[in-house]
């Protein structure tokens, strides 16, 4: 699995313009864009750490389904060809 120190600068700008374009400004909670972000990098083969927020709470919640929209995106924008 990739590390950030090896990882080829296109996927993380990739990532990145993912989620500029997709999330940064949708009006959901901090959580919850943190999650995507690193749902979107952790699908693109890119090593993250787990939840920062401690399990049962509703900023877990939020993160969790963050996460899980990040990486359908992902799955579903690279099985079209998009990125």
């Amino acid at each position: 699995m990739n590390t950030a120190a090896n990882t080829p600068p296109c996927v993380l700008h990739a990532t990145q313009r993912v989620y500029d374009t997709e999330y940064a400004h949708c009006p959901r909670s901090p959580e919850w864009k943190a999650g995507a972000l690193r749902g979107l990098r952790q699908q693109a083969g890119l090593r993250q750490l787990g939840s920062p927020y401690p399990c049962g709470t509703a900023q877990s919640d939020a993160w969790l389904a963050g996460n899980l929209m990040g990486m359908t995106e992902w799955k579903y924008l690279v099985e079209r060809g998009q990125v």
